[in-house]
């Protein structure tokens, strides 16, 4: 969690111009949404977050496993 809000510094706000609270809240759910579905991690093997993640629930399918899952979690992916 830690690495994530220095990343959101550096990479959003030092370099934000944004002018009213309400930019600065679009700016930070802009750069949630590209952390975790765009955003290439070095610990995830070089893939985002939610890729990673729906990789490892298609790989628990194949073998058989159960987990949980909602169903509006995958229709938006």
């Amino acid at each position: 969690m830690e690495s994530f809000f220095s990343h959101l510094k550096v990479e959003t706000m030092y370099f934000s111009e944004c002018k009213t609270e309400e930019e600065l809240f679009q700016a930070i759910e802009n750069y949630i949404w590209f952390y975790n579905n765009e955003r290439f991690q070095k610990k995830l093997n070089q893939c985002a977050p939610v890729e990673c993640r729906i990789t490892r629930q298609r790989y628990m399918i194949a073998q058989g496993k159960h987990f949980i899952l909602t169903s509006d979690y995958l229709d938006r992916y």
